[in-house]
């Protein structure tokens, strides 16, 4: 009995050291993974497993199998920028311009704009007629002939209105009295004529003048501060103007 227990012991373990060694030699523990690198395959680490590429250098193909190598795709050749100039904004026009007073000759604007441009401000001269008052006009109007104007002269003249000049204007004969810059002399006069029974009248006495205006790119302040012998009094009313006026030169 005993020596039946032997047996079935030795044949037990013979056949447990037939299967160890069956295992340890099996044909498919011959092969190592083909992975890049090392991989902890211990619990927690199936990231590192999934984000560990292969590599094509450590892997092992079957004998008579020649692997493919892609060609390098070549890069394309960037195209040369083409570079565009802006062109360059124009300066802006001067913001502030202004004009001087009114000045009375030509030779005396133009010297004045002369000494404006020499220190780089640009300026303009402008030509205007003027009305330019005169005084209080004191006459008699509207005989139909010369003769008829001088025979109401004379009987002025008898009143004590001596001073007296014929002329003819619109078609009509007009004995001139004078002309008075005081109002209070021209009064006196007026009086006088209308005692002695004549039709008088008084208006203003004008007269046309050419005159100038220096127009510069500078405010109305720069203008009165120059320094310029020959023209201060225009100077001193110098007033801002709109720029517009350079424009159309």
């Amino acid at each position: 009995m005993l020596k039946n227990v032997f047996l079935a012991l030795l044949l037990v373990n013979i056949l447990v050291l037939i299967w160890f060694t069956w295992v340890d030699t099996g044909p498919e523990f011959n092969h190592p993974m083909p992975l890049a690198e090392s991989v902890d395959l211990s619990a927690g680490n199936d990231e590192q497993l999934k984000s560990t590429p292969l590599r094509s250098a450590d892997r092992q193909y079957p004998e008579g199998v020649t692997p493919i190598t892609l060609p390098a795709q070549e890069q394309p050749t960037p195209e040369p920028q083409v570079v565009v100039e802006t062109p360059a904004k124009p300066e802006p026009a001067a913001s502030r311009c202004s004009q001087t007073g009114t000045i009375t000759t030509r030779a005396e604007a133009s010297e004045l704009l002369r000494s404006l441009e020499s220190t780089g401000v640009q300026s303009r001269v402008e030509e205007l007629t003027e009305r330019e008052w005169k005084g209080h006009w004191v006459q008699v109007r509207d005989y139909p002939t010369k003769l008829a104007a001088r025979e109401a002269a004379d009987k002025l003249k008898q009143s004590g209105i001596k001073d007296s000049f014929v002329f003819e204007d619109g078609g009509v004969w007009v004995i001139s009295l004078g002309v008075y810059k005081n109002k209070a002399s021209a009064d006196g006069l007026l009086k006088k004529a209308q005692d002695a029974g004549a039709p008088v009248i008084m208006v203003d006495r004008e007269s046309e003048r050419q005159a100038y205006r220096v127009q510069a790119q500078t405010g109305a302040e720069n203008l009165k501060k120059l320094v310029y012998t020959g023209a201060e009094d225009a100077l001193k009313v110098s007033v801002d103007i709109n720029c517009e006026v350079f424009s159309a030169d």
